[in-house]
């Protein structure tokens, strides 16, 4: 696999960071992106990016979120697979984390799938660790305004590795677009009673995927993500973290 560098030079509100990841190559075409190396600090003002070297799986991202008060936000986070996502694309995204977090009912986010350009919808499909339970949220224009729905929730255990891989077909039809959510290696029934949520996964000129920690301010207390292989792929066996 080739290695390719760029900025995240427009991803307001976060600043510039250099990020190495890996492309797909034409031996091995249908990853779209894996991380193979820590991404830089830009992302992360409020806390730390680094390696933790893990029992189960070795070297492992490790993101570390600190208590900064004065603003809206805390964040540490990775923004990956920049111009590498498409409108009407179908991907499946796969990974495994372990997360400590302070006990809340308000916003938390280890993933954003996350809109730039012009958009309403700003981050169709988030999943967030508050209220003790792992959550995830498809976000929609809805004439105009941001609308949430549920697409999946089960208890957090904190601290114990869980593995996720998420089935996406990007659109801004709701619709078109949809995912399907596979949790521990078992496809999940979902809020709606089906394997299938329907609704807007795409928003804005360009998409990309954000992993790390993303929270309130209001959250008090240090917070670790820990990650585990992740992956962009167009086939699951590619993204399947085991």
């Amino acid at each position: 696999m080739s290695l390719t560098r760029w900025c995240l030079r427009t991803l307001a509100p976060l600043t510039a960071a250099a990020l190495v990841v890996t492309t797909a190559t034409a031996g091995n075409a249908a990853v779209i992106w894996a991380g193979t190396a820590l991404p830089g600090t830009g992302t992360c003002p409020d806390g730390s990016i680094a390696w933790q070297n893990d029992s189960q799986h070795g070297n492992v991202f490790r993101f570390r979120v600190n208590d900064k008060t004065g603003q809206n936000s805390e964040r540490c986070e990775m923004a990956v697979a920049r111009r590498l996502l498409n409108d009407g694309q179908t991907v499946y995204i796969g990974w495994k984390s372990r997360v400590s977090a302070p006990t809340t009912n308000t916003w938390n986010y280890i993933l954003q799938l996350k809109c730039h350009g012009t958009n309403v919808a700003n981050h169709p499909l988030t999943l967030g660790v508050g209220g003790g339970r792992l959550t995830l949220r498809n976000d929609e224009d809805v004439n105009g305004v941001q609308v949430g729905r549920t697409v999946w929730s089960t208890p957090l255990t904190q601290g114990q590795w869980f593995s996720m891989v998420l089935k996406v077909r990007y659109s801004e039809n709701r619709s078109v677009g949809q995912v399907q959510v596979w949790y521990n290696g078992r496809l999940q029934t979902l809020a709606g009673g089906g394997t299938t949520h329907y609704g807007q996964t795409w928003d804005g000129t360009e998409n990309n995927v954000h992993w790390g920690i993303y929270r309130r301010s209001s959250v008090n207390g240090t917070q670790i993500h820990d990650l585990y292989r992740p992956r962009i792929a167009t086939t699951m066996a590619e993204v399947n973290p085991g």
